[in-house]
Parts: C-alpha cells; sequence; structure tokens
C-alpha cells in the first residue's frame, strides 16, 4: 500500500507487485503467467464466439510449462 500511496493511487496495481519481487525472477514470472492467464479467461467469457480453445492455444507452450492442460 505504501507503493500505490507514493504513487497517489488508493489501489495496488499489478505493477506494484512486480516491483516488490522484482530480484526472484521465479515469483515475477510466475505472477505474469498468472495475470496472462486471468485475462485469458476473462476474454473467453467476453467473447462466447470465438471460443476458450482458441485462446487457449494463444498461450500452450506457457501454459504446458506450468502444468496447465487443454480441456
Amino acid at each position: 500500500m505504501a507503493h500505490a500511496a507514493k504513487r497517489s493511487s488508493r489501489f495496488i496495481s499489478p505493477e506494484d507487485l512486480v516491483f516488490l519481487i522484482r530480484k526472484d525472477k521465479q515469483k515475477v514470472n510466475r505472477l505474469r503467467i498468472y495475470l496472462s492467464w486471468k485475462d485469458v479467461r476473462k476474454n473467453a467469457k467476453d467473447n462466447k464466439d470465438q471460443g476458450a480453445e482458441n485462446l487457449v492455444d494463444e498461450f500452450g507452450e506457457e501454459g504446458e510449462r506450468m502444468g496447465i492442460k487443454k480441456i
């Protein structure tokens, strides 16, 4: 919260979290992958016409490393 307050923001942004854990590359990578998958799921719900399978294919290799399987 202190870092967000320095930016005159009331909310913590993903960039604030990345800044706090910037020295631990594994944590930063996990957070970025999590946020990208969160975005994929959100877009899948918004774009029912496109289908979730097409969106999952965009992150295929990255998802396989994390152990995420296609349904």
